[in-house]
């Protein structure tokens, strides 16, 4: 993911083979306090220029849809849904960089066969929206990974708490127990609006970007 007046250049996505998804209920998480559990949010942001891209090209997958409002409700048919979800999106699309792919430096969609990291994290919210999930409670997420890198994942805002699912692992994972920095996401309210998750990741367009970072392939 790039500057973002540029593009955010994502990490390139790291296709892990041979993880088994998490199928038992995630336990408790560490603090029952908020801080813990949920993210805590800044304020507006800017949403990055590739899914304003995105959006441009697909207005049906950010439209507005209407919600029930709240946080997902965690049962153990939906746990076992997002697992399902994550394995078979990570272990279906080849990571490659949109440079690869379609030489450019940043080109968000849903995949085909090959796609970087907010590749995988559109194909999981469509499918799990196609699945009855509510759109509020998907939220693309911008991070820096734990090599410093930009990098998307899909929060999941559950009554459980903020759950990831990444395309470098099979786990889905409270957001606490990932080692990434968070910077912005979509609001749970509106799918074009984003927040920062980080006092510096507001409209500071200095502050707020993810700068440019590769990653090999190789399966960690």
């Amino acid at each position: 993911m790039k500057h973002i007046h540029k593009s955010l250049v994502a990490a390139a996505a790291l296709f892990v083979a041979g993880c088994q998804a998490q199928l038992a209920a995630p336990g408790p998480i560490a603090d029952e306090s908020g801080e813990t559990r949920y993210m805590r949010e800044y304020g507006v942001s800017l949403p990055p220029a590739g899914y304003v891209e995105f959006c441009e090209r697909e207005p049906g997958e950010c439209a507005r849809r209407a919600s029930a409002g709240g946080r997902l409700v965690m049962t153990p048919q939906r746990w076992a849904v997002l697992n399902e979800v994550n394995t078979e999106v990570n272990r279906a699309v080849v990571a490659a960089t949109d440079e690869e792919i379609y030489q450019t430096a940043e080109h968000w969609t849903l995949p085909d066969v090959a796609g970087d990291c907010e590749d995988y994290v559109l194909a999981k919210r469509k499918q799990l929206i196609d699945r009855g999930f509510p759109q509020s409670a998907l939220l693309i997420t911008v991070v820096r990974d734990e090599d410093r890198l930009g990098h998307a994942v899909l929060t999941v805002a559950s009554d459980m708490g903020d759950l990831v699912l990444d395309n470098k692992s099979d786990l889905i994972r409270p957001w606490s127990d990932t080692n990434y920095v968070y910077y912005k996401r979509q609001s749970r309210s509106d799918p074009q609006r984003w927040v920062a998750l980080t006092p510096k990741a507001g409209t500071s367009t200095a502050l707020a970007a993810i700068d440019a970072g590769r990653a090999s392939h190789t399966a960690r």
